[in-house]
Protein backbone atom coordinates (compact mmCIF):
# COMPACT_ATOMS: atom_id res chain seq x y z
CA UNK A 1 0.00 0.00 0.00
CA UNK A 2 1.32 3.68 -0.91
CA UNK A 3 2.39 5.60 2.12
CA UNK A 4 -1.19 8.23 3.40
CA UNK A 5 1.29 11.25 2.06
CA UNK A 6 0.49 9.86 -1.56
CA UNK A 7 -3.23 9.52 -0.99
CA UNK A 8 -4.06 12.81 -1.41
CA UNK A 9 -4.33 13.01 -5.23
CA UNK A 10 -6.54 10.66 -4.84
CA UNK A 11 -8.72 12.22 -2.83
CA UNK A 12 -8.96 15.72 -4.80
CA UNK A 13 -10.35 13.31 -7.40
CA UNK A 14 -13.28 12.56 -4.91
CA UNK A 15 -14.12 15.82 -3.63
CA UNK A 16 -13.71 17.22 -7.09
CA UNK A 17 -16.44 14.76 -9.50
CA UNK A 18 -15.18 14.74 -13.21
CA UNK A 19 -12.40 16.95 -12.18
CA UNK A 20 -9.21 16.20 -14.11
CA UNK A 21 -7.05 15.35 -11.94
CA UNK A 22 -3.45 16.87 -12.44
CA UNK A 23 -0.22 15.01 -13.94
CA UNK A 24 2.63 14.98 -11.14
CA UNK A 25 6.10 15.58 -12.60
CA UNK A 26 7.94 12.47 -11.95
CA UNK A 27 11.87 12.84 -11.82
CA UNK A 28 13.54 9.29 -12.16
CA UNK A 29 15.60 7.84 -9.68
CA UNK A 30 19.34 7.73 -9.98
CA UNK A 31 20.51 3.88 -10.47
CA UNK A 32 22.27 2.30 -7.09
CA UNK A 33 25.10 0.71 -6.90
CA UNK A 34 24.36 -3.29 -6.38
CA UNK A 35 24.39 -4.89 -3.22
CA UNK A 36 27.58 -6.35 -2.05
CA UNK A 37 25.50 -8.98 -0.60
CA UNK A 38 25.03 -12.25 -1.95
CA UNK A 39 22.28 -12.48 -5.47
CA UNK A 40 20.15 -15.30 -5.80
CA UNK A 41 17.39 -16.35 -8.12
CA UNK A 42 14.29 -14.32 -7.79
CA UNK A 43 10.92 -16.86 -7.39
CA UNK A 44 7.50 -16.40 -7.20
CA UNK A 45 8.04 -15.35 -3.95
CA UNK A 46 10.11 -12.65 -4.46
CA UNK A 47 9.97 -9.41 -2.80
CA UNK A 48 8.69 -6.39 -4.27
CA UNK A 49 11.33 -3.55 -5.56
CA UNK A 50 9.92 -0.43 -3.43
CA UNK A 51 11.61 1.93 -5.88
CA UNK A 52 8.40 1.91 -7.82
CA UNK A 53 6.52 3.21 -5.28
CA UNK A 54 9.46 5.83 -4.79
CA UNK A 55 9.51 6.93 -8.52
CA UNK A 56 5.82 7.36 -8.34
CA UNK A 57 6.11 9.95 -5.22
CA UNK A 58 6.12 13.53 -5.17
CA UNK A 59 8.82 15.38 -6.28
CA UNK A 60 10.73 15.51 -2.79
CA UNK A 61 13.19 18.77 -2.76
CA UNK A 62 15.27 17.18 0.34
CA UNK A 63 15.50 14.07 -1.80
CA UNK A 64 13.70 12.78 1.67
CA UNK A 65 11.09 10.31 -0.49
CA UNK A 66 13.62 7.56 -1.95
CA UNK A 67 15.32 5.26 -0.61
CA UNK A 68 19.07 6.61 -0.10
CA UNK A 69 20.45 9.29 2.34
CA UNK A 70 20.74 13.34 0.47
CA UNK A 71 23.90 14.36 -0.52
CA UNK A 72 23.98 16.60 2.68
CA UNK A 73 23.83 13.54 4.61
CA UNK A 74 26.36 11.90 2.74
CA UNK A 75 28.51 14.45 3.35
CA UNK A 76 28.05 14.36 7.19
CA UNK A 77 28.45 10.65 7.09
CA UNK A 78 32.60 11.13 6.53
CA UNK A 79 32.53 12.68 9.81
CA UNK A 80 30.35 10.37 11.75
CA UNK A 81 32.23 7.53 10.35
CA UNK A 82 35.58 9.21 11.56
CA UNK A 83 34.11 10.36 15.03
CA UNK A 84 32.85 6.31 15.37
CA UNK A 85 36.45 5.18 14.42
CA UNK A 86 38.06 7.68 16.68
CA UNK A 87 36.14 5.74 19.44
CA UNK A 88 32.46 7.60 19.74
CA UNK A 89 29.93 5.47 20.25
CA UNK A 90 26.09 7.05 20.21
CA UNK A 91 24.01 6.49 23.58
CA UNK A 92 21.82 4.22 22.38
CA UNK A 93 21.32 1.07 19.40
CA UNK A 94 19.05 1.36 16.41
CA UNK A 95 19.93 -2.32 15.85
CA UNK A 96 16.57 -4.42 15.73
CA UNK A 97 14.32 -1.97 17.00
CA UNK A 98 11.07 -2.99 16.60
CA UNK A 99 8.51 -0.56 18.37
CA UNK A 100 7.72 3.00 17.24
CA UNK A 101 10.58 3.19 15.54
CA UNK A 102 11.69 6.24 13.46
CA UNK A 103 15.48 4.58 12.65
CA UNK A 104 16.03 1.07 12.50
CA UNK A 105 18.50 -1.46 11.38
CA UNK A 106 16.48 -4.83 11.60
CA UNK A 107 18.37 -8.17 11.01
CA UNK A 108 17.48 -10.51 8.42
CA UNK A 109 17.58 -14.53 8.03
CA UNK A 110 19.56 -14.60 4.67
CA UNK A 111 18.39 -17.88 3.67
CA UNK A 112 15.12 -16.66 4.25
CA UNK A 113 15.48 -13.51 2.33
CA UNK A 114 17.08 -13.90 -1.34
CA UNK A 115 20.59 -13.63 0.62
CA UNK A 116 19.60 -10.15 2.05
CA UNK A 117 20.47 -10.21 5.95
CA UNK A 118 19.42 -6.45 6.94
CA UNK A 119 16.69 -3.99 6.20
CA UNK A 120 17.28 -0.18 7.10
CA UNK A 121 14.51 2.16 7.96
CA UNK A 122 15.01 5.64 7.59
CA UNK A 123 12.71 8.67 8.87
CA UNK A 124 11.27 11.25 6.40
CA UNK A 125 13.23 14.46 6.86
CA UNK A 126 16.88 15.36 7.64
CA UNK A 127 18.58 13.21 9.91
CA UNK A 128 20.64 14.79 12.58
CA UNK A 129 24.38 13.47 13.20
CA UNK A 130 23.43 11.79 15.84
CA UNK A 131 21.29 9.42 13.93
CA UNK A 132 24.27 9.74 11.09
CA UNK A 133 26.53 8.10 13.62
CA UNK A 134 23.67 5.52 14.97
CA UNK A 135 23.61 3.61 11.44
CA UNK A 136 27.36 3.84 11.39
CA UNK A 137 27.48 1.72 14.37
CA UNK A 138 24.68 -0.72 13.75
CA UNK A 139 26.31 -1.97 10.53
CA UNK A 140 29.71 -2.28 12.27
CA UNK A 141 27.52 -4.40 14.50
CA UNK A 142 27.09 -6.87 12.16
CA UNK A 143 30.13 -6.47 10.63
CA UNK A 144 29.48 -4.23 7.58
CA UNK A 145 31.35 -1.00 6.70
CA UNK A 146 28.25 0.95 6.26
CA UNK A 147 28.17 2.29 2.05
CA UNK A 148 24.99 4.89 1.51
CA UNK A 149 25.46 3.31 -2.33
CA UNK A 150 24.47 -0.42 -0.49
CA UNK A 151 20.45 0.95 -0.29
CA UNK A 152 18.12 0.35 -3.00
CA UNK A 153 14.51 -0.05 -2.97
CA UNK A 154 14.78 -3.82 -1.84
CA UNK A 155 16.99 -3.04 1.59
CA UNK A 156 15.84 0.48 2.53
CA UNK A 157 12.44 2.38 3.38
CA UNK A 158 12.32 5.93 3.77
CA UNK A 159 9.32 8.05 4.04
CA UNK A 160 6.52 5.37 2.77
CA UNK A 161 6.48 3.72 -0.39
CA UNK A 162 5.06 0.03 0.40
CA UNK A 163 4.08 -1.66 4.37
CA UNK A 164 5.51 -4.64 3.50
CA UNK A 165 8.47 -6.53 1.64
CA UNK A 166 6.22 -8.75 -0.53
CA UNK A 167 2.39 -9.15 -0.67
CA UNK A 168 0.37 -12.83 -0.47
CA UNK A 169 1.77 -14.57 -3.84
CA UNK A 170 0.88 -18.41 -5.23
CA UNK A 171 -1.63 -19.67 -3.24
CA UNK A 172 -1.52 -17.95 -0.37
CA UNK A 173 -4.24 -15.74 -0.86
CA UNK A 174 -6.77 -18.80 -1.06
CA UNK A 175 -5.15 -20.65 2.44
CA UNK A 176 -5.45 -17.30 3.77
CA UNK A 177 -9.04 -17.22 3.09
CA UNK A 178 -9.62 -20.84 3.63
CA UNK A 179 -7.90 -20.52 7.37
CA UNK A 180 -9.65 -16.91 8.12
CA UNK A 181 -12.82 -19.15 8.01
CA UNK A 182 -11.77 -21.47 10.11
CA UNK A 183 -10.28 -19.32 12.20
CA UNK A 184 -14.21 -17.24 12.93
CA UNK A 185 -16.44 -20.61 12.45
CA UNK A 186 -14.52 -22.79 13.88
CA UNK A 187 -12.27 -21.33 16.96
CA UNK A 188 -8.78 -22.31 15.16
CA UNK A 189 -5.95 -21.14 17.02
CA UNK A 190 -2.04 -21.04 16.00
CA UNK A 191 0.13 -23.71 17.70
CA UNK A 192 2.78 -20.51 19.25
CA UNK A 193 1.93 -16.53 18.57
CA UNK A 194 3.14 -14.11 16.49
CA UNK A 195 6.59 -12.55 17.12
CA UNK A 196 7.64 -9.17 15.62
CA UNK A 197 11.42 -10.54 15.74
CA UNK A 198 12.46 -11.78 12.14
CA UNK A 199 15.42 -13.78 13.21
CA UNK A 200 12.52 -16.30 15.29
CA UNK A 201 11.14 -17.79 12.02
CA UNK A 202 11.32 -15.65 9.52
CA UNK A 203 8.31 -13.31 9.48
CA UNK A 204 8.04 -10.73 11.80
CA UNK A 205 6.60 -7.00 11.88
CA UNK A 206 7.91 -3.43 12.86
CA UNK A 207 5.41 -1.15 14.09
CA UNK A 208 6.38 2.51 12.88
CA UNK A 209 6.16 6.02 14.49
CA UNK A 210 3.26 7.44 13.05
CA UNK A 211 4.50 11.08 13.04
CA UNK A 212 4.39 12.74 9.20
CA UNK A 213 7.90 13.38 9.72
CA UNK A 214 8.95 9.81 10.15
CA UNK A 215 7.13 7.49 7.48
CA UNK A 216 4.13 10.17 5.98
CA UNK A 217 1.68 8.40 8.34
CA UNK A 218 2.45 4.24 7.72
CA UNK A 219 1.99 2.39 11.34
CA UNK A 220 3.50 -1.00 10.29
CA UNK A 221 5.98 -2.78 8.42
CA UNK A 222 5.81 -6.58 7.59
CA UNK A 223 8.97 -9.23 6.96
CA UNK A 224 7.97 -11.63 4.94
CA UNK A 225 10.34 -14.66 3.21
CA UNK A 226 10.77 -15.48 0.05
CA UNK A 227 9.41 -18.58 0.10
CA UNK A 228 5.85 -20.13 0.11
CA UNK A 229 4.25 -19.48 3.67
CA UNK A 230 3.20 -22.55 5.71
CA UNK A 231 -0.18 -22.77 6.66
CA UNK A 232 0.24 -22.08 10.27
CA UNK A 233 2.71 -18.88 9.29
CA UNK A 234 -0.60 -17.55 7.79
CA UNK A 235 -2.79 -18.38 10.31
CA UNK A 236 -0.02 -16.81 12.74
CA UNK A 237 -0.30 -13.39 10.38
CA UNK A 238 -3.94 -13.58 10.84
CA UNK A 239 -4.96 -13.90 14.13
CA UNK A 240 -1.96 -11.46 15.55
CA UNK A 241 -4.44 -8.36 14.00
CA UNK A 242 -7.34 -10.28 14.89
CA UNK A 243 -9.78 -8.86 18.09
CA UNK A 244 -10.96 -11.61 20.15
CA UNK A 245 -14.45 -11.02 18.58
CA UNK A 246 -13.55 -12.30 15.48
CA UNK A 247 -13.44 -16.43 16.89
CA UNK A 248 -16.30 -16.17 18.09
CA UNK A 249 -17.76 -18.63 16.09
CA UNK A 250 -21.22 -19.04 18.50
CA UNK A 251 -21.65 -15.06 17.25
CA UNK A 252 -21.31 -15.47 13.56
CA UNK A 253 -24.47 -17.20 12.77
CA UNK A 254 -26.21 -14.10 14.06
CA UNK A 255 -24.05 -11.57 12.57
CA UNK A 256 -24.87 -13.77 9.26
CA UNK A 257 -28.54 -13.43 9.70
CA UNK A 258 -28.33 -9.74 11.11
CA UNK A 259 -26.17 -9.25 7.81
CA UNK A 260 -28.53 -10.73 5.68
CA UNK A 261 -31.50 -8.90 6.54
CA UNK A 262 -29.74 -5.23 6.85
CA UNK A 263 -28.80 -6.26 2.56
CA UNK A 264 -32.48 -6.64 1.89
CA UNK A 265 -33.52 -3.33 3.04
CA UNK A 266 -30.95 -1.49 2.32
CA UNK A 267 -29.58 -2.84 -1.19
CA UNK A 268 -32.75 -5.14 -2.29
CA UNK A 269 -30.52 -8.80 -1.67
CA UNK A 270 -33.34 -11.86 -1.54
CA UNK A 271 -33.03 -14.13 1.23
CA UNK A 272 -32.80 -17.19 -0.77
CA UNK A 273 -28.71 -16.49 -1.72
CA UNK A 274 -25.87 -18.12 -0.53
CA UNK A 275 -23.14 -17.34 1.45
CA UNK A 276 -20.16 -18.14 -0.65
CA UNK A 277 -17.33 -15.80 1.30
CA UNK A 278 -14.71 -15.97 3.80
CA UNK A 279 -15.78 -14.39 7.34
CA UNK A 280 -14.08 -11.93 9.51
CA UNK A 281 -14.61 -9.71 12.14
CA UNK A 282 -12.35 -7.03 12.56
CA UNK A 283 -11.75 -2.91 13.04
CA UNK A 284 -13.39 -1.35 9.79
CA UNK A 285 -10.46 -0.24 8.90
CA UNK A 286 -9.00 -3.61 8.49
CA UNK A 287 -8.96 -4.59 4.98
CA UNK A 288 -12.14 -2.33 4.21
CA UNK A 289 -12.81 -0.54 0.99
CA UNK A 290 -11.55 2.72 2.77
CA UNK A 291 -8.60 1.53 4.69
CA UNK A 292 -7.15 2.97 7.91
CA UNK A 293 -6.92 6.21 6.45
CA UNK A 294 -10.52 7.48 7.87
CA UNK A 295 -9.98 6.15 11.04
CA UNK A 296 -13.28 4.05 11.16
CA UNK A 297 -12.97 2.10 14.46
CA UNK A 298 -15.74 0.18 14.34
CA UNK A 299 -15.61 -3.64 14.43
CA UNK A 300 -17.99 -4.83 12.03
CA UNK A 301 -18.54 -8.45 10.24
CA UNK A 302 -17.49 -9.32 6.70
CA UNK A 303 -18.69 -12.25 3.92
CA UNK A 304 -20.75 -12.52 0.35
CA UNK A 305 -23.04 -14.36 -0.91
CA UNK A 306 -24.16 -14.96 -4.33
CA UNK A 307 -27.65 -15.28 -5.79
CA UNK A 308 -29.25 -18.70 -6.93
CA UNK A 309 -30.79 -19.55 -9.92
CA UNK A 310 -28.36 -18.99 -12.55
CA UNK A 311 -28.57 -14.89 -12.53
CA UNK A 312 -24.44 -14.87 -11.63
CA UNK A 313 -25.60 -11.90 -8.92
CA UNK A 314 -23.49 -11.10 -6.20
CA UNK A 315 -23.71 -9.20 -2.86
CA UNK A 316 -20.48 -8.38 -0.24
CA UNK A 317 -20.94 -6.77 2.80
CA UNK A 318 -20.28 -4.98 6.25
CA UNK A 319 -22.11 -5.30 9.75
CA UNK A 320 -21.25 -2.97 12.51
CA UNK A 321 -21.54 -5.83 14.98
CA UNK A 322 -22.70 -3.37 17.82
CA UNK A 323 -25.25 -1.48 16.55
CA UNK A 324 -26.40 -4.32 13.87
CA UNK A 325 -26.42 -1.93 11.29
CA UNK A 326 -24.93 -2.31 7.55
CA UNK A 327 -21.48 0.08 6.99
CA UNK A 328 -21.02 -0.79 3.26
CA UNK A 329 -21.81 -3.15 0.50
CA UNK A 330 -21.79 -3.71 -3.07
CA UNK A 331 -23.85 -5.91 -5.51
CA UNK A 332 -22.54 -6.78 -9.39
CA UNK A 333 -25.55 -6.13 -11.42
CA UNK A 334 -24.58 -7.25 -14.61
CA UNK A 335 -22.01 -10.00 -14.88
CA UNK A 336 -22.09 -9.61 -19.26
CA UNK A 337 -19.09 -6.72 -18.04
CA UNK A 338 -17.14 -9.30 -16.63
CA UNK A 339 -17.36 -12.09 -19.12
CA UNK A 340 -14.94 -12.68 -22.43
CA UNK A 341 -17.62 -10.91 -24.83
CA UNK A 342 -16.27 -7.51 -25.30
CA UNK A 343 -18.68 -7.07 -28.52
CA UNK A 344 -20.94 -6.69 -25.06
CA UNK A 345 -18.87 -3.53 -24.34
CA UNK A 346 -17.19 -2.22 -26.93
CA UNK A 347 -15.44 1.21 -26.21
CA UNK A 348 -17.87 3.75 -25.95
CA UNK A 349 -17.73 7.09 -24.36
CA UNK A 350 -20.54 9.27 -23.81
CA UNK A 351 -21.58 12.74 -22.25
CA UNK A 352 -21.19 11.84 -18.52
CA UNK A 353 -23.59 15.09 -18.06
CA UNK A 354 -25.83 13.94 -19.56
CA UNK A 355 -29.08 13.32 -17.28
CA UNK A 356 -30.50 9.89 -18.23
CA UNK A 357 -27.62 8.96 -16.40
CA UNK A 358 -28.83 10.17 -13.21
CA UNK A 359 -32.68 8.50 -14.04
CA UNK A 360 -30.64 4.87 -14.50
CA UNK A 361 -29.03 5.60 -11.03
CA UNK A 362 -31.91 6.92 -9.32
CA UNK A 363 -34.26 4.31 -10.54
CA UNK A 364 -31.63 1.24 -9.89
CA UNK A 365 -31.80 2.16 -6.04
CA UNK A 366 -35.44 2.73 -6.16
CA UNK A 367 -36.15 -0.96 -8.26
CA UNK A 368 -33.58 -2.55 -5.45
CA UNK A 369 -35.37 -1.31 -2.39
CA UNK A 370 -38.99 -1.03 -3.40
CA UNK A 371 -41.12 0.50 -0.29
CA UNK A 372 -37.70 0.34 1.71
CA UNK A 373 -36.34 3.23 -0.25
CA UNK A 374 -35.16 6.10 1.16
CA UNK A 375 -35.79 9.99 0.00
CA UNK A 376 -33.09 10.78 -2.33
CA UNK A 377 -31.68 14.22 -1.09
CA UNK A 378 -29.49 15.22 -4.27
CA UNK A 379 -27.89 13.29 -7.23
CA UNK A 380 -24.98 13.83 -9.17
CA UNK A 381 -22.77 12.95 -12.09
CA UNK A 382 -19.32 11.99 -9.61
CA UNK A 383 -16.96 10.34 -12.01
CA UNK A 384 -15.72 8.52 -14.76
CA UNK A 385 -14.27 4.88 -13.95
CA UNK A 386 -13.28 1.38 -16.41
CA UNK A 387 -14.20 -1.29 -13.99
CA UNK A 388 -12.78 -4.58 -16.71
CA UNK A 389 -12.09 -1.82 -19.29
CA UNK A 390 -15.55 -0.76 -19.45
CA UNK A 391 -16.27 3.14 -19.68
CA UNK A 392 -18.78 4.16 -17.15
CA UNK A 393 -20.08 7.21 -15.44
CA UNK A 394 -20.21 6.79 -11.42
CA UNK A 395 -23.52 8.28 -10.19
CA UNK A 396 -23.76 9.43 -6.80
CA UNK A 397 -27.21 8.88 -5.45
CA UNK A 398 -27.41 10.78 -1.54
CA UNK A 399 -30.15 9.29 0.60
CA UNK A 400 -31.86 11.74 3.14
CA UNK A 401 -30.47 9.62 6.19
CA UNK A 402 -26.52 10.90 4.41
CA UNK A 403 -26.12 7.22 3.23
CA UNK A 404 -24.50 6.99 -0.44
CA UNK A 405 -25.20 5.09 -3.45
CA UNK A 406 -22.54 4.67 -6.03
CA UNK A 407 -23.97 3.48 -9.10
CA UNK A 408 -21.89 2.48 -12.29
CA UNK A 409 -23.80 2.87 -15.21
CA UNK A 410 -22.46 1.36 -18.35
CA UNK A 411 -22.43 3.69 -22.04
CA UNK A 412 -22.55 1.12 -23.97
CA UNK A 413 -24.89 -0.96 -21.95
CA UNK A 414 -27.00 1.78 -21.09
CA UNK A 415 -27.80 0.19 -17.64
CA UNK A 416 -26.02 0.29 -14.22
CA UNK A 417 -23.56 -2.69 -13.24
CA UNK A 418 -22.79 -2.07 -10.06
CA UNK A 419 -24.15 -0.25 -6.84
CA UNK A 420 -21.74 0.71 -4.09
CA UNK A 421 -23.40 1.30 -0.32
CA UNK A 422 -21.94 3.43 2.11
CA UNK A 423 -23.82 4.57 5.18
CA UNK A 424 -23.47 8.14 6.83
CA UNK A 425 -20.78 7.46 9.13
CA UNK A 426 -18.34 6.33 6.57
CA UNK A 427 -19.17 9.46 4.63
CA UNK A 428 -18.40 11.25 7.12
CA UNK A 429 -15.42 10.29 8.09
CA UNK A 430 -14.24 10.06 4.01
CA UNK A 431 -15.31 13.43 3.64
CA UNK A 432 -13.59 14.94 6.54
CA UNK A 433 -10.36 12.76 5.76
CA UNK A 434 -10.15 14.15 2.39
CA UNK A 435 -10.51 17.30 3.20
CA UNK A 436 -8.11 17.57 5.59
CA UNK A 437 -5.37 15.44 3.23
CA UNK A 438 -6.14 18.44 0.70
CA UNK A 439 -5.26 21.01 3.26
CA UNK A 440 -2.06 19.16 4.36
CA UNK A 441 -0.53 19.03 0.83
CA UNK A 442 -1.72 22.84 0.06
CA UNK A 443 0.39 23.52 3.11
CA UNK A 444 3.28 21.42 2.26
CA UNK A 445 3.31 22.82 -1.63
Amino acid sequence: MIGKRLIAATCAALLLPLAAAAENAVEALPTTAPMTEPVVETNEYAFTDLTAYYEDAYEDENGTQKPALTPDEKNRLTEARQRWDAGERPESSILDLMENISLSLVRLPAEQYEGRSWFLFLPYRKMTDGELLQVVDAFEQLGIRFDPEMLNGFNCMRGGGNESVRGYRGDEWERIDAISSQFTRLGLQPDSPFTASVMDDGIGEVTLNENEECFSGLDRFSFWPARRMTDEELLRIYAKDAPESASAPDDLAKYESLLRRELQAKIGMPLSVVRDGPEDVNPSSNGAFHGDAYNDTRVVYRTSFRETGGSGRNWSGALDISTGKLTWSKIDLDQRVWGEDTRLHSDVRLDPWDSRWIAVAEETVRSMLGGNAPGIDHTEAWSEEQPNGVDCVCIRVTATDGAVYRVSVSYALNTAITVEYNDAVSMVLEDSYCEHMLEDDEENG
